[in-house]
């Protein structure tokens, strides 16, 4: 079986990581970068959000850090 332009056809080890952590996977369409941009400042958005709000604390530990983010995020 091979992707077309409707149906992308996953690698049976990467679509069971999908399925394990219950995530949809939407691979980028080949050489056109048209959602790059989009996705990119998605994700610096998030940094900023995260960056600023955790900027006067100080972590010993990824852990601490991972705690703080979620404390963040469900407030």
């Amino acid at each position: 079986m091979s992707n077309t332009r409707y149906e992308t056809v996953l690698n049976r080890s990467y679509q069971e990581l999908a399925d394990y952590y219950n995530t949809a996977i939407v691979p980028a369409r080949v050489r056109r970068p048209k959602y790059k941009s989009s996705a990119e400042t998605s994700v610096r958005f998030a940094e900023t959000w995260i960056i600023a709000a955790l900027r006067d604390m100080k972590f010993f530990s990824l852990q601490e850090v991972k705690e703080a983010i979620a404390e963040k995020w469900m407030s």
